[in-house]
């Protein structure tokens, strides 16, 4: 058993041994020795190793036959190589025959570049003659075939490179003599071109308009479906191949395509998508004759032609027709036209290199955008058809968007809608009281009888009614109005959708259409409708039973007052109770009406009972008969008849909401605090209530709540203070800052008396010449049109008055003017136009009162004041309606380089344009 276990020990080191290296295997070798068995270890190893040697003596026997095979084949090498040594002797022999006939070959190949030479200067000679005769051959294919910027190209290349070099002959001779005459020919031609090119365009102005229009027409109706794109990319689809066509022709080519002028023929059915005006117009006649005359040298020339030419058809473009104001297509016509000739100098000015520059192009606008507001205002005005003034405004929003598609500024068009607004809203007020006046009339003044559900849901989908009294009553029942409510409650809605109409597309906020509307039916409300329910309770023949249901039709009318208000918020998404939105005033004009028919029911009853006294005839001496009762007269009991009857009319009216109106006195501290609302006080009442009663659980759960009422408070503050900046509102917002800084104004009057207002006058008065009084100036003849102001423009300018203005010496305030527009408007438009008839303004109107506000704290002498004068504010509206009639006079013939006294213009833009003045001179 020891020796199996030393044997296997001794056959492991030998393992070790083999697989160790050798410097590592000392620690093994002492392990052997160590032991008593190194013996039979030797023995071991011997075996081993001649094990190994075995195994090294057949692998040699092997690779030495290996060996033996390599040098038989490098034998067999060397035969092959002595082999391959005599082929490349034999080739040499060969190839030094061969050379001996190539030497032969060589002189003969001499004699032929001999030859050759003679051959070639025959040839150079021919070239200098035969390229002018091409070229002009040339030439002359070209002119036959109209091409004449290719044929000038050709001239110019044939005189400057191909006659020079053919020398003096006589054909060149002749071919340099008719070179000028072909250039005027050419130039010539181009201008005829040109001609034809502008007369057509001014024909089919109409029709590129149209097509631009309609283009940018069915752009907006993509919008939702197709990805977002810049709107001033809108027309102007193939710009860029265009330009690389122009810029190919600069380089020597020919134009695109070679048509004399005009419009193209486009099937509209055979095309998906809208033409431009690059698909519609031929410009290669501008592109032609811009290159021939840049060639010539006679660019100015061209350019100055060109624009003259353009600016008399847009002269001719924008005087519209006299009926144009009669149909919508007269207006579409003239609205296409426009377009029309701005679309193709849109498209010139970014096709061509400086044919027409941005300047010009903005000059043009300029003036068309002026022509243009004229003449819509004018032809505008005699409009009366609500329809046709909604369809002018959709038009007129096509026609700017489409010239805002080609870069054109159209702010003023927007300005220009939004005043056509009032005109379109006072169109809608005539067209509704005529509506309100039929239903007056067809209205029979009775309850509205319901005999099925689905009658009462019909009347009650009509109108808001809210009655659940009347609901669980069984039918037939009655309503207690007449068909005049719920027809009047659906005019109204509709004259809303009216408003709405109008204000679409305008670029408007919700809030600025919010505004809008419900101005516009407070203007419904408080003058049309007002009007025609006087009309209705002073209408003769009027019963006191139908001024009865006049007053339950107004009271419910006056209950859905409200649901007109959340109408109208639902339409705009704009909340009721959002700060400073307009509040409706339907309430107060359906009081007014029914006060109105109350004091007419009082009236007539006084009146019937005057009659009834006036016609009664007593018999003071009458004896009683039969010793029996005294009797009354058959007067006073026909008075008593009519009385009962009367009154028994009136068991239908509602109860009156100012009969139970409990009036309230408040009281309101020094130091309050802006968020002391409601709700706070009512919590500080609860806290000191807790605090009388000694609970402290109640006490302190109430300063809690006072706590979070406070903050709360304090937050919705904050927010609406926030919704001010937000809404630029920044005079409501410095008044609260005011409030919470206890913010007073330092600035006050000048104080003395009647001696030091003297001195302060003849001080303010020292560079006044001529004598105070009324000068009456004749009128100045000139191109300047008689002014006259409109009624519509009079009372814009007083519904825009600011009511904060301090009033002047007639103590008419601007609160007075703003709210009395409508009721004023016609004295004050009487007043202006007959003033200005007459070249006088009113003493009254010139006078101001002078205010000396001290310079410093301290003032030691007059000129230490400074003099405020407060004029009228009539005069105001009237100097801005002057002022805005000179300046539509005077701003399209008024210096370009002019800054002051025009609106978007300063100083800022004066040292710009002369900077850029001088910057452009120093770069050339």
């Amino acid at each position: 058993m020891a020796s199996v276990e030393t044997a296997a020990e001794h056959e492991r080191i030998l393992r070790e041994i083999e697989s160790t290296d050798t410097n590592c295997i000392g620690p093994t070798l002492r392990s052997v020795y160590d032991g008593q068995e190194h013996g039979l270890f030797m023995e071991k190893l011997d075996a081993r190793i001649r094990n190994h040697d075995r195994e090294i003596e057949k692998m040699c026997n092997h690779h030495f036959q290996g060996f033996v095979d390599s040098i038989t084949e490098l034998l067999k090498v060397r035969g092959e190589a002595q082999k391959l040594k005599n082929q490349v002797t034999e080739t040499n022999r060969r190839l030094q025959d061969d050379g001996k006939d190539l030497m032969s070959s060589m002189e003969e190949l001499k004699q032929c570049r001999v030859q050759q030479r003679n051959i070639a200067t025959t040839i150079d000679k021919l070239t200098h003659c035969l390229p002018v005769l091409e070229m002009y051959s040339r030439l002359q294919e070209q002119m036959k075939a109209k091409r004449y910027y290719p044929a000038l190209c050709t001239l110019e290349q044939l005189e400057q490179t191909c006659l020079p070099r053919a020398g003096q002959y006589r054909f060149c001779s002749i071919m340099a003599e008719n070179i000028p005459k072909l250039r005027i020919q050419i130039r010539d031609t181009a201008m005829a071109q040109l001609r034809d090119f502008l007369e057509s365009i001014r024909k089919h102005s109409d029709k590129i308009g149209e097509t631009a229009i309609r283009q940018a027409q069915l752009q907006r109706s993509l919008d939702s479906s197709v990805s977002p794109q810049p709107r001033a990319l809108i027309g102007r689809r193939s710009r860029r191949e265009a330009a690389a066509g122009t810029e190919s022709d600069g380089q020597g080519g020919s134009p695109s395509s070679e048509q004399d002028s005009g419009i193209l023929d486009v099937d509209e059915e055979e095309e998906e998508e809208v033409p431009g005006a690059q698909d519609l117009v031929d410009f290669s006649p501008v592109y032609r004759c811009l290159h021939i005359y840049t060639v010539l040298g006679l660019r100015d020339v061209f350019e100055n032609y060109y624009r003259k030419q353009r600016r008399k058809q847009a002269r001719l473009v924008l005087q519209p027709h006299s009926n144009m104001h009669e149909t919508l297509e007269g207006y579409r016509r003239y609205f296409n036209q426009i377009v029309g000739f701005f679309v193709v100098e849109d498209h010139v000015l970014h096709t061509t290199q400086g044919l027409v520059n941005r300047a010009y192009v903005e000059e043009l606008w300029e003036l068309a955008l002026s022509k243009i507001i004229a003449a819509l205002r004018t032809h505008s005005s005699y409009c009366d058809d609500p329809d046709l003034v909604l369809d002018l405004k959709n038009l007129i929003v096509l026609f700017a968007d489409t010239l805002q598609g080609y870069g054109f500024p159209v702010s003023q068009l927007f300005d220009m809608l939004l005043e056509m607004r009032e005109q379109y809203g006072e169109i809608l007020l005539k067209r509704w009281n005529i509506t309100f006046r039929q239903v007056l009339d067809q209205d029979n003044y009775s309850p509205i009888p319901v005999s099925t559900e689905d009658e009462f849901r019909h009347y009650t989908s009509q109108f808001p009614l809210q009655d659940p009294e009347l609901e669980k009553l069984p039918f037939p029942k009655k309503l207690p109005f007449s068909e005049f409510v719920p027809k009047v409650y659906c005019q109204l809605k509709e004259f809303i959708y009216a408003c709405l109409k109008y204000s679409e597309d305008l670029h408007l906020s919700s809030t600025e259409v919010d505004d809008m509307i419900r101005k516009s039916t407070n203007l419904l409300l408080t003058r049309t409708l007002s009007h025609c329910l006087q009309y209705g309770i002073k209408k003769k023949n009027v019963g006191l039973a139908e001024l009865v249901q006049v007053i339950i039709n107004t009271t419910h009318l006056e209950q859905s007052c409200h649901f007109l208000e959340e109408f109208i918020s639902n339409i705009t998404n704009i909340p009721p109770d959002t700060v400073n939105a307009t509040k409706l005033y339907g309430t107060s004009t359906f009081k007014d009406a029914r006060h109105a028919a109350e004091a007419e029911i009082y009236t007539s009853l006084n009146a019937k009972i005057d009659q009834f006294l006036q016609l009664a005839d007593y018999d003071w001496m009458a004896a009683v008969q039969g010793g029996g009762a005294l009797t009354a007269s058959d007067y006073l009991i026909d008075l008593i008849a009519f009385l009962k009857s009367t009154f028994s009319v009136f068991t239908n009216l509602p109860n009156c909401v100012d009969t139970v109106t409990v009036e309230k006195r408040i009281r309101v501290y020094p130091n309050q605090k802006p968020w002391m609302t409601r709700e706070v006080k009512q919590l500080l009442k609860d806290r000191n209530t807790a605090f009388k009663t000694g609970d402290r659980a109640l006490c302190s759960t109430a300063c809690t709540n006072l706590k979070r009422g406070i903050r709360k408070a304090k937050m919705d503050f904050r927010r609406r203070i926030d919704e001010h900046l937000d809404s630029n509102n920044s005079r409501q917002a410095w008044m609260a800052v005011q409030h919470l800084t206890n913010y007073k104004p330092g600035i006050r009057a000048a104080e003395g008396d009647a001696e030091m207002a003297e001195e302060l006058n003849l001080f303010f008065a020292r560079f006044q010449t001529e004598p105070p009084g009324a000068a009456t100036l004749p009128p100045v003849a000139g191109r300047c049109p008689a002014l006259t102001v409109g009624v519509h423009e009079v009372r814009r300018m007083l519904r825009g008055v600011n009511p904060r203005k301090a009033t002047g010496p007639d103590g008419v305030s601007g609160r007075v003017l703003k709210d009395c527009a409508d009721q004023r408007t016609g004295i004050f438009t009487r007043i202006f136009n007959l003033s200005l008839t007459q070249s006088a303004v009113p003493s009254c109107l010139k006078t101001s009162t002078v205010i000396p506000i001290p310079k410093n704290p301290t003032p030691t002498s007059l000129n230490d004041y400074q003099p405020v004068a407060l004029t009228p504010v009539v005069m105001k509206c009237f100097k801005k309606l002057v002022r805005s009639h000179i300046t539509t006079f005077i701003t399209p013939n008024s210096d370009p380089y002019q800054f002051a006294y025009k609106s978007n213009r300063s100083t800022e833009d004066a040292v710009n344009t002369a900077l850029h003045t001088a910057l452009s001179h120093l770069e050339k």
